[in-house]
């Protein structure tokens, strides 16, 4: 273990680069650097290879990581047939898996009990709900679906600061400290490593993890460096971070009905 900066607390191995939400305030829906879609608006399409995701799950068990892991980044993981085996996987290998989902394959899949049930929870993200009414109806929907014992929550736009259409704080002032790039490992389908949810196109030049081990995608010195110096609010040492509108505003359901309507 590293003396600068302790495990990740949670890890995220996308299996897929494809999403079938195309939500307005996501930052993807607006690339076009090829890190999901390319310069003409084509989707980048591409999956995890297995035995990398299993590498993965594996060396991180080994590391004594028994935290949660998800199974996408700026993507759908209910696009790709593997999710139940991998979640399968993970709980067989002491690790938490945490299904997040817009639920949009489940609405359409049958009976997804199997599915479900192969998480220690699930996280729906109901997102196409415009009013508070209509997600509470989603809300009661999903609960009933749900396998017993799989703990279900919920989450939408009204709370989650919708980029762009929401006006942002301030970003926040040189100086502010930043945990986020200690926190979670995250690994995309090709093998990039973002520091943090914001990092899409990996812009801190991390090696690809595909060619290395676990204990150094995390303890690697470039993460090191960051986490040092973002810990003493360095944030101008970074083009992403010196922009980042974290802390933003979080918006509630009178602000979400007035800026997309009620219908």
């Amino acid at each position: 273990m590293s003396k600068g900066f302790p495990m990740f607390v949670a890890l995220g191995v996308e299996l897929t680069s494809v999403c079938n939400g195309g939500c307005a305030w996501c930052a993807r829906t607006s690339d076009r650097t090829g890190a999901r879609y390319t310069p003409d608006g084509r989707p980048v399409v591409g999956a995890m290879p297995t035995e990398q995701a299993e590498r993965i799950l594996r060396e991180a068990a080994a590391l004594r990581f028994r935290g949660t892991v998800t199974f996408s980044y700026y993507s759908e993981p209910t696009l790709d047939f593997r999710l139940a085996d991998m979640a399968r996987l993970a709980r067989s290998l002491g690790l938490t898996p945490s299904l997040v989902t817009n639920a949009v394959v489940l609405q359409h899949a049958g009976d997804t009990t199997a599915l479900l049930a192969a998480f220690r929870s699930v996280k729906i993200s109901l997102h196409r709900a415009k009013t508070s009414a209509a997600f509470l109806v989603g809300c009661t929907k999903w609960r009933q679906l749900a396998p017993a014992g799989v703990p279900v929550v919920f989450d939408s736009r009204a709370d989650i600061s919708p980029v762009p259409l929401v006006p942002m704080e301030r970003p926040p002032r040189p100086g502010v400290p930043c945990q986020l790039v200690s926190q979670k490992l995250f690994v995309t389908f090709d093998g990039r490593l973002p520091v943090c949810c914001h990092d899409m196109r990996a812009e801190f030049g991390l090696p690809n993890a595909f060619g290395m081990p676990v204990r150094d995608m995390w303890w690697n010195p470039i993460r090191e460096r960051a986490v040092a110096d973002l810990r003493k609010g360095k944030r101008d040492s970074y083009p992403l971070c010196k922009v980042c509108p974290l802390p933003c505003r979080r918006i509630g359901w009178a602000d979400a009905e007035r800026l997309w309507g009620s219908t």
